[in-house]
């Protein structure tokens, strides 16, 4: 890879338009026909690629195998064919002025090639030709072999140099780091580019902290409607994509359509969750003495905190130890239950295609509150049943719909349409390192089962916990509410056989809710949590992508090609919130207004990111020799937030 300045670019794109003018302009145009087929079976294969080396000329093939290629410079070319999965060939042609020249072409199939293609920031390109290190993943074939339930999972042992660090909740988000944490302060995220559109890829999406574990907003993306994604890695990235592409950039590009006969598929996946970790045992050291409290397993003993042992002011002389994840009677972990099922299809005619889906899935994590803290909960409560988000306090409840068209508008313009929205629901538990969450009180006990506590003036078995229990932090109910909108539009137009344009816009749309209920004297004895609280906030997030670019095939004599790309690029980022709050609930009530003590607080952040870039590839007909690119951002942000 090699580092140019903007001027340097400038000369290059200057110099490459103009060695492509000597030859196209003067030169009638014919048209190169064709059929591409299996080597090994002779079957047509569908929608494999086929260009003109050296000219921005491209064609698709239809269900028959079929192309044509129209306007193609008269004289010598080189015909390109590359499908996935295949090894590319090159066929030669002799292109006469205004007539028909034929090339079919066969493909062998091959596990791996260095003429597949990546999408980026200038369109598709072959991945030999490009200066960034890329890594792809083939998701239509992965998620027909494996059950995959989130973005998280695509990406496990997929790419080299990506480490995924797995959530532990039913909805939970995964983080993703691209060559390792880059920074201490700031955020180490990789960007998320759908169908050529910045999306949202926030990991903490939420307002309401349950103790580490949020939901992303990736995990909105629908695994099924993807075909392919590519891993940029390194700060190289954001040379065509921004700064903000330091952390890498992960391409996600979803499924089209073919021409042909409809296409129905249709899945259904069902199944149990268990968790199968080994947790770790919890100890304790004591000392004999004097004690304030007495519990059945250790009489007259005093615990003996790490800081005191090390001074030397207690002195330990026995241990317990004691895992609740064992124990049947204190165990949060249930069984959980898991349902999807999905419907596509997709088809077309060679002017028009489309690629149409839809797809339910409903999740029960596996945390559920013990049988005996449900007993003393209902004996509390004087009722026979309790709500079962109490009960069972992680669940994900979420629905995809996804249209997709690709239009051919004659032979120099083709125009694709990708439409996605999602809508989900979830429970999320107080779990990980939250005070009144579960962990922190799982492995904050005494080291034994027969433990008690006295709260308020009423002692009772904790069976291990620390001070609180499932009882009561899974009483704290948490949720939040997803609506979004991806749309976004992709117009190219070659108006000669060496000059091609490309345009992108859209919009991301996301509308969230999160809202946080403890009913009153149902939740932990924590500050005036037993008083009852209530907590809603609605958020919205806005981006808009915009970005150009137009790029100069031309040839040197009879084997130098080259590509000059310029292009400019527009994002706006726009986050809104707003939140209320009241705490001290009377009895039964669950809403923000029957608060005593209320307060409320919004805050806006806007952002505006405007760049242009330059790439200029160079090389032989038959491998490249030199990529370079240069980008400039100009950034602008505000902000404002008021509370009281």
């Amino acid at each position: 890879v090699v580092s140019m300045r903007s001027a340097l670019f400038r000369r290059v794109l200057a110099l490459g338009m103009l060695a492509g003018f000597a030859g196209p302009l003067a030169a009638q145009g014919g048209s190169v026909v064709g059929r591409v087929t299996d080597a090994a079976n002779g079957t047509p294969l569908v929608g494999a690629r086929v260009f003109v080396v050296g000219t921005t000329l491209q064609a698709n093939t239809n269900a028959d195998g079929r192309y044509r290629l129209l306007n193609v410079p008269a004289g010598a070319q080189t015909v390109r064919v590359a499908q996935i999965g295949y090894a590319s060939g090159n066929y030669p042609a002799t292109v006469a002025a205004s007539g028909e020249t034929t090339v079919d072409a066969t493909l062998t199939l091959t596990p791996f090639s260095l003429d597949e293609f990546v999408v980026t920031a200038t369109g598709l390109e072959e991945k030999r030709t490009i200066g960034n290190a890329v890594s792809t993943v083939d998701v239509s074939n992965l998620v027909k072999e494996s059950p995959i339930a989130n973005m998280g999972e695509l990406l496990v042992g997929k790419a080299p140099g990506v480490q995924v660090l797995p959530n532990n909740i039913t909805g939970g988000g995964s983080r993703v780091r691209i060559r390792g944490n880059s920074s201490l302060s700031l955020s180490n995220n990789p960007i998320y580019i759908v169908d050529g559109l910045r999306v949202v890829s926030d990991v903490n999406s939420s307002s309401i902290g349950i103790g580490g574990t949020n939901p992303s907003r990736v995990n909105d993306l629908n695994p099924e409607d993807i075909e392919s994604i590519d891993v940029i890695k390194g700060p190289s990235a954001s040379t065509l994509y921004g700064t903000d592409a330091a952390n890498g950039v992960i391409v996600i590009k979803t499924k089209r359509g073919q021409a042909g006969a409809p296409v129905w598929n249709a899945y259904v996946e069902g199944g149990a969750i268990k968790d199968r970790n080994q947790y770790p045992i919890a100890y304790r050291g004591w000392r004999t003495g004097t004690s304030s409290s007495t519990n059945s397993t250790v009489s007259n003993a005093t615990q003996c905190l790490i800081n005191q042992v090390i001074a030397g002011s207690c002195t330990q002389d026995s241990v317990t130890s004691f895992n609740l994840f064992d124990d049947p009677d204190a165990s949060p972990n249930g069984t959980g239950f898991r349902q999807q099922y999905g419907l596509q299809v997709s088809g077309g005619t060679d002017a028009v295609r489309y690629y149409v889906s839809t797809e339910w899935e409903r999740e029960i994590g596996q945390l559920q509150m013990p049988k005996a803290f449900q007993e003393r909960l209902m004996a509390a409560r004087a009722t026979d049943e309790l709500p079962y988000e109490h009960v069972r306090p992680n669940a994900l409840t979420k629905t995809n719909v996804r249209a997709n068209v690709n239009a051919n508008l004659g032979s120099k313009a083709d125009i694709a349409v990708s439409t996605g929205y999602v809508s989900s629901n979830q429970r999320l538990p107080q779990t990980d390192n939250n005070t009144t969450g579960l962990l922190s009180n799982a492995y904050g006990g005494p080291g034994f089962k027969g433990n008690v506590v006295t709260v308020g003036g009423v002692t009772r078995p904790n069976l291990g916990y620390r001070l609180y229990t499932p009882d009561e932090f899974f009483s704290e109910t948490v949720t939040q509410d997803i609506n979004r909108t991806i749309l976004s539009a992709t117009a190219n137009y070659r108006p000669t056989s060496w000059l091609a344009g490309r345009a992108v816009v859209g919009s991301d749309f996301i509308s969230r809710e999160d809202a946080d209920l403890c009913r009153r004297d149902e939740c932990v004895a924590f500050a005036t949590f037993k008083t009852g609280f209530k907590q809603n906030s609605r958020t919205t997030f806005f981006n808009y992508t915009a970005d150009a670019s137009a790029t100069a095939s031309w040839t040197l004599g009879d084997q130098v090609t080259g590509k000059s790309t310029a292009g400019v690029q527009y994002v706006k980022e726009k986050f809104a919130r707003n939140g209320a709050f009241a705490e001290d609930l009377p009895p039964g009530a669950t809403t923000v207004s029957a608060g005593a003590i209320p307060s409320a607080d919004e805050s806006t952040t806007n952002s505006i990111t405007l760049g242009y870039f330059f790439e200029q590839n160079s090389g032989y007909k038959d491998r490249l020799f030199l990529t370079g690119a240069g980008r400039s951002d100009q950034n602008s942000a505000f902000g404002q937030a008021f509370k009281r």
